[in-house]
């Protein structure tokens, strides 16, 4: 979990990987219904990386994404799912339950809803959305010197094609190798074993 790999936070409770994942056994063929065709299938690409995000979050290997309203109803659809997958399980797993929250005229976050990381507040400044992100994306909008900064892609393994490509910031101490760790378990557990992740540090 990004709580604990990242942030070093011992007092989160566990996501229950073990009593969830035989209930998810549509997941894989429900996120394949919206990969992109090709490189330049721009509206199902933004879809896929709005609802890998949502997968990411719920398993909680990432504290937020930050996405357009374009593909709210289809995570928020998912989330619901995912929700009720939680609420099947019992036994606190409901601690996890996805959340999407709006924020300006146009953005929506997916965050847990009760992610101890998360920032609530209406107005964020860009490095708060930065930091809800666990510095993923707020990469992007730096002017020379530039921040030690890491380019990661997620790939197609079967058609060897760019499903999602992000910068990072790199200031926590082995970030690349915490959050790589954190997201080849969550695509193992969530059998998404058809994604590849490749990292490329300073940029």
């Amino acid at each position: 979990m990004a709580e604990e790999a990242l942030y070093g936070n011992l007092e989160e409770p566990k996501f229950p990987f073990d009593r969830v994942i035989d209930r998810l056994d549509w997941l894989p063929s429900y996120l394949a219904s919206f990969e992109p065709n090709h490189f330049g299938d721009w509206p199902n690409r933004a879809a896929f990386q709005a609802l890998l995000d949502t997968v990411l979050v719920f398993a909680r290997a990432r504290t937020a994404g930050f996405h357009g309203l374009s593909e709210f109803e289809k995570c928020h659809q998912l989330a619901s799912r995912l929700n009720a997958v939680l609420e099947a399980v019992g036994e606190g797993a409901t601690h996890h339950r996805v959340e999407l929250v709006r924020r300006g005229p146009l953005q929506y976050f997916i965050t847990c809803a009760n992610s101890p990381r998360f920032d609530w507040n209406i107005r964020l400044t860009h490095f708060a959305i930065g930091k809800n992100l666990d510095y993923s994306v707020a990469g992007h909008m730096f002017n020379p010197p530039f921040p030690p900064r890491a380019l990661v892609r997620f790939y197609d393994r079967k058609s060897v094609q760019i499903l999602i490509v992000e910068f990072s910031i790199t200031v926590i101490q082995n970030w690349h190798d915490t959050v790589l760790q954190l997201l080849y378990q969550a695509s193992h557990q969530l059998e998404s074993a058809s994604i590849s992740i490749l990292f490329q540090h300073q940029i």
